[in-house]
């Protein structure tokens, strides 16, 4: 088989800055790409298959440890709605109804993760290129990112399958091809307001136009509700367009102009369930005995994130002043990690971490839903880097795994290979 296209697509981690729990009951948060990225390698080759409505794939997944054969199948359906795809494929897996002969036999993981491949590729593939002849993939998906630990592994995933299977598009078409969506259907539509998308071919330039990117956007976020049941949209955003954003739900967000800063990723060692730990904040929320009082809680947080957000642009227009926004900002982390205590969310690690790091007077939060996971501290540009390596030590003295990441890192992006 000779090998045809190939390249290489990378979409960043993310953590919360400010903002976790709140941003669920409509108020702001703000979320940052991190440069620990999932990396997918896809190669088309040739190969004698005359059916123009399947794909043969090769998959290879290191991180749930799975190797093997998929057929992706292309829809023919005239009419063909991703909105109602979607509905269609989470029936059939709800109600454990026969689906495709490779992913009835698997379980867990394994069949959630490959549906939502098979999902992508299916999907785009016939909303954009409608017949295949005589090719096979070969999609092998690596990533530096700890499952379930709050740092968008499966945001960052999916966002580079879509990315790659668009980019698939991109190579094969020869001239634009418009998309004109139902807006009663699927809520696709391009930031100008209009329901017309348009796919360019690629010229020398790799890159995705805004409109690609609100695509890419878009139907990560579809193949994100495989897995969280009702995503956010928060993790599919900052994975696709990266840097640093102000996110409200409903899908509003505001791409913030920072300057890249460093932080200090410590994990817990504590896997948890985002999915359980929102649930223990909406049963509380619901009581009446604490209702009241959350909301409040919710406010001051969100009034956490507008002070942030100043700091923030603070910050791009007067570099000079970085030292002193970094000041606010770490105060404004302490104040967040107390309320995210008083919601019940923090843990006795996450607790041991905050004091570890204010032994170094700096000052650090639980980062995505906490009872486990990651927590985050911001490190000062003028801070001696033995200080951090002395940090560091001490926290591997108690079993805490940390790193130094930057944030506000570019969004997906593509190469060849």
């Amino acid at each position: 088989m000779n090998s045809n296209i190939q390249f290489e697509v990378t979409a960043p981690g993310k953590i919360i800055l400010f903002g976790e729990h709140s941003v669920v009951y409509g108020k702001p948060a703000i979320a940052c790409a991190i440069d620990q990225h999932t990396t997918l390698i896809f190669t088309e080759s040739y190969c004698n298959n005359q059916d123009l409505n399947t794909v043969p794939c090769r998959i290879i997944l290191p991180l749930i440890n799975y190797s093997g054969m998929l057929t992706i199948h292309l829809d023919t359906k005239p009419a063909f709605s991703p909105t109602k795809y979607f509905q269609e494929t989470l029936n059939k897996l709800n109600k454990n109804e026969p689906f495709l002969n490779e992913l009835d036999t698997l379980s867990g993981n394994e069949k959630k993760t490959l549906t939502v491949l098979h999902f992508i590729f299916g999907g785009i593939l016939t909303c954009y290129m409608k017949q295949l002849k005589n090719v096979s993939f070969t999609i092998e998906v690596k990533s530096a990112l700890k499952l379930g630990a709050g740092t968008g592994s499966s945001a960052s995933f999916c966002v580079s399958l879509v990315a790659a299977c668009l980019s698939y598009v991109k190579f094969k078409i020869k001239s634009i091809v418009e998309i004109q969506f139902d807006p009663l259907l699927d809520d696709f539509h391009s930031q100008s307001g209009d329901n017309l998308l348009i796919i360019e071919p690629f010229t020398d330039s790799l890159t995705f136009s805004d409109g690609e990117k609100c695509l890419i956007n878009r139907w990560a976020l579809l193949a994100e509700n495989f897995i969280h049941t009702k995503a956010s949209g928060l993790d599919n955003t900052i994975c696709t367009y990266g840097t640093m954003v102000q996110y409200t739900k409903l899908n509003s967000h505001k791409l913030l102009e920072a300057p890249e800063l460093k932080i200090l990723l410590i994990y817990s060692g504590v896997e948890r369930s985002t999915g359980n730990v929102v649930k223990s904040v909406r049963t509380k929320y619901n009581d009446e005995t604490y209702h009241l009082i959350f909301d409040g809680i919710f406010n001051s947080i969100g009034l956490i994130v507008n002070s942030a957000v100043n700091a923030i642009d603070q910050m791009a227009q007067n570099p000079q002043q970085e030292l002193q926004q970094i000041s606010v900002l770490q105060t404004l982390m302490d104040m967040n990690q107390g309320l995210l205590m008083a919601l019940g969310v923090s843990h006795e690690t996450l607790d041991a971490i905050v004091a570890i790091l204010k032994k170094f007077d700096l000052h650090a939060k639980l980062t995505g839903a906490g009872m486990g996971g990651y927590a985050i501290c911001l490190v000062p540009p003028n801070i001696h880097k033995s200080k951090i390596e002395t940090c560091m030590q001490e926290l591997k003295i108690y079993g805490f795994e940390s790193n130094i990441c930057t944030i506000g890192c570019p969004g997906v992006r593509i190469q060849t290979k």
